[in-house]
């Protein structure tokens, strides 16, 4: 197989730029978790809570606090995988890279329009910004060709 193309090798340099960013917003978002369990509106509303429903505010708390944790640890293992996988798939050019690279790329752009429409949000603009550079790249004619030769060489 020939050498990886420039715009294939960035897309695959930018996909492992999404894996950090990732990992980055789940190791920001455990600390956020974290730091709610001293947060007086939160002890305030479980406290409340606990009033309605005769239950203990603190084992609450402690509980939402724990699943969030799992949750954000969950998506984070999930998503960097992901980053990575699709860069792995692409440097190697296997065959469904680019198709489910695209659609997770344009699933991507949705949700960033969506998300900074509603509010403004760095890491939403960077993962729209990192999805369109890699669709773009993805759809180069150095790319186009890089997969071409790659299906022709898997062909009996």
């Amino acid at each position: 197989m020939q050498a990886l193309p420039q715009p294939l090798l960035t897309a695959v340099r930018l996909m492992y730029a999404g894996a950090v960013v990732q990992v980055v917003v789940g190791v920001v978002m455990f600390i956020f978790i974290s730091r709610l369990r001293d947060s007086e509106a939160v002890q305030r509303a479980y406290s409340e809570y606990a009033d309605q429903v005769g239950g203990d505010a603190q084992a609450l708390i402690d509980g939402a606090v724990t699943s969030w944790r799992i949750g954000v640890a969950v998506v984070t293992v999930a998503l960097t995988a992901l980053w990575l996988l699709m860069a792995w798939a692409t440097r190697t050019a296997k065959r469904w890279a680019r198709p489910t690279a695209t659609g997770l790329g344009v699933l991507a752009l949705i949700g960033s329009i969506y998300t900074v429409l509603g509010q403004f949000n760095v890491v939403a603009i960077v993962t729209g910004l990192l999805a369109a550079a890699i669709l773009y790249l993805l759809y180069r004619p150095d790319s186009t060709a890089y997969f071409a030769t790659a299906a022709d060489a898997r062909r009996p």
